[in-house]
C-alpha cells in the first residue's frame, strides 16, 4: 500500500504537463544511451547523442516557458523511489 506523503507526491508529479514529462523521459534516455556509448567508446554514437540531448533540453525550456510551473512543489517520483521505500517498509520490524 503507498502512503499518504507518496501518494502526494505523485499527484504533484502528474501536476506537470503530459509534453513536459514526455520531454524529462526521453532526456533520460538518451543520456542513458550517451553514457553507454562513452562506456563503450563508440564517441561518434556518443557525440550523436550529446545533439540529441541538447536539442531536448531546448524543447524542454521552451515548453517551460510556455507552461510555467513552480516546481518547488513538485517532486519526481521514480521507481527507485518507490523500490526503496518499500524496501525500508520490508525492513522494519513491528514491535
Amino acid at each position: 500500500m503507498i502512503s499518504p506523503e507518496l501518494r502526494a507526491q505523485i499527484r504533484r508529479c502528474a501536476l506537470l504537463p503530459r509534453e513536459i514529462r514526455d520531454v524529462r523521459m526521453r532526456i533520460k534516455f538518451i543520456v542513458g544511451r550517451m553514457e553507454r556509448a562513452i562506456a563503450e567508446h563508440q564517441f561518434e554514437k556518443a557525440r550523436f547523442y550529446s545533439d540529441e540531448e541538447r536539442k531536448e533540453r531546448d524543447n524542454l525550456r521552451e515548453l517551460q516557458e510556455k507552461h510555467p510551473v513552480d516546481e518547488t512543489t513538485i517532486v519526481i517520483v521514480t521507481r527507485e523511489d518507490i523500490e526503496e521505500v518499500a524496501r525500508l517498509r520490508s525492513a522494519t520490524t513491528v514491535v
